[in-house]
């Protein structure tokens, strides 16, 4: 009987031995692999460093960066954004990481941390102007500027829509003449006299607009009329050769050696969808009428007029 009641005292404990052993050996910390996170913590953390290297050589370098021409992107800036990136990225998997290990490790180290973090907390507090003033510095030494990855004067240039002035017209004209000089021919030349007589001709053609250059007859002068709204000029060059080469053919005209323009505001004919016919062949011609006899759907709105007077 007594022999009985200490064997079963000693299977008791050691049952009781092997269920706490078997309850260790499934603790979370203790499936963590350890070997494997640690080299994943290391790749992190270069990771990390070599993140906060390229935005020091990005930032140090970006004015240089910035000189290469790539329309409206600057890629000082870029490149310092994708380092930014790169060092959140791998800033967060590292901490994430350590939290991690952290997590699994005993009480004694948590507190150990909670202890150092508060020490560190409670220093710079009692040390905030020294550790404050050289962030300030550093802040106030920063050009954030360099941090734009676009161009904002390109950028605005180019969801505007131009402004059809004397300024665009000059540059239109510009590069009309440069296309001359290409050809071997003579520049054009403004002639106030033929800015007048352009002024008289859209005052005379807003007698009748929906009729190609109406009153064209009783002048001796080349004329060509454009719609160049939302255009820049370099598109409304481009835009004139593939789609009025007849109007394109009188501008580079070697026998016109001058030139006189009108902008104005008056009714046009738009086209509204698809249309095969993209050019009026000559003047008196019922705008509407000849789109239409082609299926073209149209319709009357304001528009800008450019009238340019040649001789």
């Amino acid at each position: 009987m007594k022999k009985e009641l200490v064997r079963n005292i000693r299977n008791y404990f050691i049952k009781k031995y092997y269920n706490l052993k078997y309850w260790l050996g499934k603790r979370e910390h203790l499936q963590y692999d350890y070997h494997k996170r640690l080299i994943y913590l290391t790749k992190t953390l270069l990771a990390f460093i070599i993140s906060i290297i390229g935005f020091i050589i990005a930032y140090s370098n970006a004015k240089e960066f910035n000189q290469i021409d790539l329309w409206i992107i600057k890629l000082g800036g870029v490149l310092i954004i994708i380092s930014i990136f790169f060092i959140i990225k791998f800033g967060w998997r590292f901490f994430k990481e350590i939290t991690n290990i952290i997590k699994r490790q005993k009480n004694w180290i948590k507190c150990i941390l909670i202890i150092l973090v508060l020490i560190l907390l409670w220093q710079g507090y009692a040390n905030k102007d020294s550790i404050l003033r050289p962030a300030s510095d550093f802040y106030n030494k920063t050009n954030l500027s360099l941090f734009n990855p676009i161009s904002i004067t390109d950028a605005n240039s180019f969801f505007t829509i131009p402004k059809i002035d004397n300024n665009w017209t000059n540059n239109f004209m510009s590069s009309v003449n440069a296309e001359r000089i290409r050809r071997g021919l003579y520049p054009l030349k403004e002639s106030n006299e033929l800015n007048q007589i352009a002024y008289s001709r859209f005052n005379k053609m807003m007698e009748n607009p929906l009729i190609s250059h109406y009153g064209a007859r009783e002048s001796n002068i080349g004329e060509v009329v454009f719609y160049p709204e939302g255009s820049t000029e370099q598109e409304y060059i481009h835009s004139i050769q593939q789609e009025a080469p007849l109007h394109w053919s009188l501008l580079m005209d070697p026998g016109f050696s001058i030139y006189g323009y009108y902008i104005g505001e008056g009714p046009a004919v738009k086209i509204t969808d698809y249309c095969p016919i993209t050019e009026i062949p000559g003047p008196n011609i019922n705008v509407q009428e000849f789109f239409n006899s082609y299926g073209c759907t149209t319709q009357v709105e304001e528009a800008i007029w450019l009238v340019i007077e040649l001789a």
